[in-house]
């Protein structure tokens, strides 16, 4: 048995595709003695790679370009060499039989990494002889130093005081601060480390749920869209995944529908009650009226979003009413004031949208708001002409 270098190359870390290539080299037989991840100096690169001085220059600057300052994983491999390289398969992928890491996982070309003047993507490196692999560790051992502390120091710069990391990866951030990891735990670390510094790192699926994240607080994210807010820490793994579900269900529904996601959206039960023959306008209007009254006189209004000031309360009011074919735009200015009131004040009311006794519209559904904008005449038309007086009234309101 001997001890041997191998490097997951750049293009491995890119694609995440460390890890396969470590249960590849696990599952026949090779055991990893040391998993550090880190930027290689130009220098070390060069010496690395001295042997293909003879090949001429372009080649060597070629390798030296992709590797050199860029993520890397270094390995220190205990097994045999010539089943190393079986394994990894023939240096350039195009040529590597099937079952190799190169023949499943690469594609790439001589003939094509010349035309475009860049190393060979062949995502791993090992030693090719007893010599070489004498030579390689002693190389690395003396030239490539990475400490996890400056390691963890990195990752939070790049994560946003580890903002933007997932629950586990800021655990396992933690625990390697704290030298609390096992064999597993710091070959999970490096991994992230890799990740991170390459710009490649996203958190992971939310319980395996495709597109539905969370951060280190429990917002949960869908396609990075703030939407909801999870106690991950008093919820077991079914409640985390069967919430991650609905998520996805409810927002693939709005995408399907033509509905922004927002977090409104998210929540509004109104249009789980709309599908893709729904009217384009009464689906802007579910969208973007959640508040709504009505008079016995037979006028009705909207509120609109409202100016705040630098603490957040509104400074001015802001609603229009709809009194047969006129629309008349109320705008009414001081923080004292709410639509609610002003508009109770003058005799509307929340209506009745089938949502029962001593509750307000939202708890209805979207069949019974849309026979409600039936029932008080907003038809097309002026659904249209009260929806452009809103969508005028945002680009009113400074960011």
């Amino acid at each position: 048995m001997s001890l041997i270098l191998a490097l997951l190359k750049p293009d491995a870390v890119r694609r995440h595709l460390c890890e396969e290539i470590l249960n590849r080299l696990r599952a026949e037989g090779f055991q990893m003695i040391e998993v550090l991840a880190g930027r290689p100096s130009r220098d070390l690169i060069q010496e690395h790679y001295a042997n293909l001085a003879s090949r001429g220059g372009s080649v060597l600057e070629r390798n030296v370009g992709f590797l050199a300052e860029q993520p890397v994983v270094k390995l220190v491999v205990e097994g045999e060499i010539p089943a190393l390289r079986r394994l990894i398969g023939a240096t350039e992928p195009v040529k590597a039989q099937r079952g190799t890491i190169r023949g499943d996982l690469a594609t790439d070309s001589i003939e094509i990494a010349e035309q475009q003047g860049r190393g060979l993507h062949n995502l791993i490196h090992a030693s090719g002889s007893e010599e070489s692999a004498i030579r390689e560790l002693q190389l690395w051992h003396a030239k490539f130093h990475v400490e996890p502390s400056q390691q963890a120091i990195e990752i939070l710069r790049l994560t946003q005081d580890g903002n933007a990391l997932s629950p586990f990866h800021l655990h396992l951030l933690q625990e390697s601060a704290n030298r609390n990891l096992n064999q597993k735990g710091q070959e999970a670390f490096q991994m992230l480390y890799a990740y991170v510094i390459d710009g490649s790192y996203a958190r992971p699926w939310l319980a395996g749920v495709e597109h539905v994240t969370a951060d280190t607080n429990g917002y949960v994210y869908w396609k990075g869209i703030q939407i909801e807010h999870f106690s991950l820490n008093r919820m077991n793994a079914q409640a985390i995944r069967e919430g991650a579900v609905a998520i996805s269900r409810t927002c693939r529904h709005l995408e399907a529908i033509g509905i922004p996601v927002t977090t409104g959206n998210y929540l509004s039960g109104w249009l789980e009650d709309v599908d893709q023959a729904t009217p384009d306008y009464l689906k802007q209007a579910l969208s973007k009226f959640p508040s709504f009254y009505e008079n016995p006189d037979g006028r009705v209004a909207f509120e609109l979003a409202a100016p705040r000031d630098q603490s957040g309360w509104p400074t001015e009011e802001r609603y229009p009413i709809v009194q047969g074919e006129q629309i008349l735009l109320h705008q009414v200015p001081g923080k004292d004031a709410h639509a609610h009131h002003l508009l109770t004040a003058e005799g509307f009311k929340l209506p009745d949208c089938g949502q029962g006794p001593d509750r307000c519209p939202v708890a209805a559904t979207g069949h019974g708001v849309m026979q409600w904008y039936k029932r008080v005449g907003m038809d097309e038309q002026k659904m249209q002409r009260v929806l452009q007086i809103h969508e005028q009234n945002l680009q009113s309101i400074p960011e």
